[in-house]
């Protein structure tokens, strides 16, 4: 079980983030959303978490495709990622970009 060891929360093993702050300091794992609030805090973002969550899309053959939206502030940019999960645990088309 990932549980962030900030907020608790349950990530089901998907969007953790393992974080060394400092040097010889032991890492932590932690959930997208508390990386997110931690990072934009340090760089200055604001209004990070406005953006569609889910999203819809049917391919060439009209099956339609369900996606999770995610993204992840970084010191070197925003990188979003769409993933489809297909069951609990198999992930189909995976799509990011930075």
């Amino acid at each position: 079980m990932n549980r962030c060891q900030w907020c608790g929360k349950d990530s089901g093993g998907h969007g953790m983030v393992v974080l060394t702050i400092k040097e010889d300091e032991p890492s932590q794992l932690i959930c997208e959303d508390c990386y997110n609030r931690y990072t934009a805090d340090m760089l200055g973002v604001e209004d990070y978490k406005d953006f569609e969550k889910e999203a819809t899309f049917k391919d060439c053959d009209g099956i339609d495709h369900c996606f999770q939206i995610g993204k992840k502030i970084h010191p070197t940019g925003i990188c979003w990622d769409a993933i489809e999960f297909i069951e609990e645990d198999k992930v189909g088309y995976s799509f990011e970009i930075h």
